[in-house]
């Protein structure tokens, strides 16, 4: 590889359940971008159907949080990280994430993701939603581990006070256009994990605090995300709507 090329990345995708249209939908995302000898697949399900990518089989305790921690062992070790659950594949615009994720001007030294300012009451909070995180360097990967590995450690426990737990409360009882989309649907024990999730999200983003990329306004990465972020909200409308119409 010449010098001037970038390292070619790797992907830890953490999936729960697997299907053709998955791996098909891997299969375009990795196409000319990551090689396959790169691709780990952590499944966190119980179901025997294989995949064609690598695959490990991982215990589901804290849902991606643990699967992150178990498949960050079995990745290469050179060339910038991409860690992400099959969001990816079936919530995203999956190929203008590849394209983003594909940019020459990438931070080196920072944590890239699915940036957002998050109000929750008490606090603004700058975060990377927990779905996907671009690690270009060891320095990053073996911070991002170790913050994972406090929040798995404090699971279940909220990073902030009552106003901020009341925020959370608000979002799990759902809206006919924002909170979480499956209000209603879910048993007390994946409202729970759900809860936690939230918790864990956020306590993530707090530690992991200035090691987080923030966009700058008009910068061409900055512009390119939330172009990215204008399209991911427009599938998330089109699935609230369709799961309302379905819903008896």
């Amino acid at each position: 590889m010449a010098a001037t090329e970038r390292p070619e990345p790797s992907l830890l995708l953490v999936a729960y359940g697997w299907s053709p249209a998955k791996e098909a939908r891997l299969r375009a995302f990795c196409q000319d971008f990551v090689p396959r000898d790169r691709v780990l697949v952590l499944r966190n399900d119980q179901d025997p159907t294989q995949g064609s990518f690598r695959e490990l089989r991982g215990s589901n305790r804290y849902a991606e949080f643990s699967g992150y921690l178990e498949g960050l062992a079995e990745m290469p070790q050179d060339g910038p990280l991409i860690v992400a659950n099959d969001t990816l594949l079936t919530h995203r615009a999956m190929s203008a994430w590849k394209h983003l994720l594909s940019h020459p001007e990438l931070p080196t030294d920072r944590i890239f993701g699915d940036f957002r300012l998050q109000s929750l009451d008490e606090v603004q909070l700058p975060m990377l939603a927990s779905w996907l995180f671009y690690l270009p360097i060891g320095m990053q990967r073996y911070a991002f581990e170790f913050v994972v590995q406090v929040v798995t450690d404090d699971w279940g426990n909220p990073p902030f006070g009552p106003r901020y737990q009341a925020v959370v409360e608000k979002y799990l009882r759902g809206g006919l256009l924002s909170g979480w989309i499956h209000a209603g649907r879910r048993d007390p024990e994946a409202i729970e994990l759900k809860r936690n999730c939230i918790y864990a999200e956020h306590r993530l983003s707090l530690l992991l605090d200035e090691l987080i990329y923030t966009p700058a306004v008009g910068e061409p990465l900055a512009v390119q995300l939330q172009k990215v972020n204008r399209r991911d909200r427009l599938i998330a409308l089109w699935r609230r709507i369709v799961t309302k119409l379905r819903r008896p």
